[in-house]
């Protein structure tokens, strides 16, 4: 059959860098792929220990499963291993360490074969820069757009201001009416600043039970006496009891706020918003149905986009915000609209996880 000169020139030959020695470290012989793997000689290597040529942070683990090795808890083991080059230069490989015994001696011995993955770790490390920087130059567009954005949405109310300001000064006397459509536009640039910071700023929650069906009565409430001066109806209908979900009080009411608001808005005299809280096994759902001027189609997707709005002076940022709440929330937020007919939104918020 084979003879050991065979499995000698095999070992020497492998392109694979391998060593083999006694269980004590007393005799270790390297093969040349494994002195070309470090950049050192045949008798360089020799003469140098395993931890020498071993990255420290790998060593522990190295270490571990070679004990467990030695104690025959397994037989052999496996693991992604750093070594230094004699370059200095940091080299990646799959260690595989087994076990042999020579059956007409009983003496034992250990294998050790290294799969070179350095060029494969460079590979890696250079597509996750790579995507780090995508991802920076992505948020530096987005901020490059967002502030273009806020300037040219403060710029609209701005050049009124600025208009009536220099009749106001012209003609040497307050007129009220110019003094009106001042204040108002005033106006219009604090609520413009007030959502973009809104959204802009970290989301801080305080969470707690909430009980969603108290919440959106409690919103009802706040809007009843507009919606009733303009002959505007609220049907409100849920189930009892409600499940209390987890979440911040505070913040699903500016969400319950932004869309009933958007509701008004979009309904005419005598409209009606018709507002439903029911659950299932998974959370509890809202949905808010009005019968107002509708959404047409090629516009929905792109809601909740910031500054994209439906309403003449609408900036978008105050359904951009609901959006990140709900999902900040583990929830969804979903819009169904028919132009001239009406507008859905359907709000799903989760039941607190069993596991947390």
């Amino acid at each position: 059959m084979f003879n050991l000169s065979l499995f000698k020139e095999v070992f020497y030959q492998s392109r694979i860098p391998q060593l083999i020695g006694l269980t004590d470290f007393s005799i270790l012989l390297y093969n040349p792929a494994f002195c070309e793997f470090l950049g050192y000689s045949l008798e360089e290597i020799s003469s140098l220990s395993v931890e020498s040529v071993s990255h420290p942070e790998d060593m522990a683990k190295d270490t571990q499963l070679f004990g467990e090795l030695l104690s025959g808890q397994r037989d052999e083991y496996q693991l992604e291993k750093r070594y230094i080059h004699k370059s200095g230069e940091i080299k990646t490989g799959i260690l595989t360490v087994s076990r042999i015994s020579e059956k007409s001696t009983g003496e034992e011995f250990l294998l050790g074969q290294v799969l070179d993955i350095t060029e494969k770790k460079h590979m890696e490390e250079a597509l996750i820069h790579r995507d780090k920087r995508l991802r920076k130059s992505e948020k530096l567009a987005v901020v490059g757009q967002m502030a273009a954005a806020v300037a040219h949405e403060i710029r609209n109310p701005l050049t009124p201001i600025k208009g009536f300001m220099q009749l106001l000064y012209s003609e040497k006397e307050l007129n009220p009416v110019y003094l009106r459509i001042v204040l108002d536009e005033l106006f219009r640039v604090e609520t413009i600043i007030s959502e973009f910071l809104s959204m802009a700023k970290p989301h801080t929650e305080k969470t707690m039970i909430v009980h969603v069906d108290r919440l959106v009565k409690q919103v009802i409430q706040l809007f009843q006496a507009e919606a009733l001066k303009e002959n505007k109806e609220f049907i409100f209908l849920y189930e009892q009891p409600i499940r209390g979900i987890l979440g911040d009080a505070n913040s699903l009411k500016q969400v319950f706020m932004n869309v009933i608001q958007n509701s008004l808005e979009a309904i005419s005299n005598k409209g009606r918003i018709d507002v439903s809280i029911f659950s299932d096994e998974t959370g509890v759902i809202v949905q808010f149905i009005d019968n107002g001027c509708g959404i047409p189609k090629e516009r929905l997707s792109k809601l909740g986009e910031p500054y994209y709005s439906t309403k003449e002076k609408g900036t978008g940022l105050g359904l951009m915000t609901s959006f990140r709440i709900i999902e900040s929330h583990k929830g969804k937020i979903n819009i169904d609209s028919v132009e001239e007919e009406g507008t859905m939104v359907t709000i799903w918020l989760p039941y607190p996880s069993t596991e947390s």
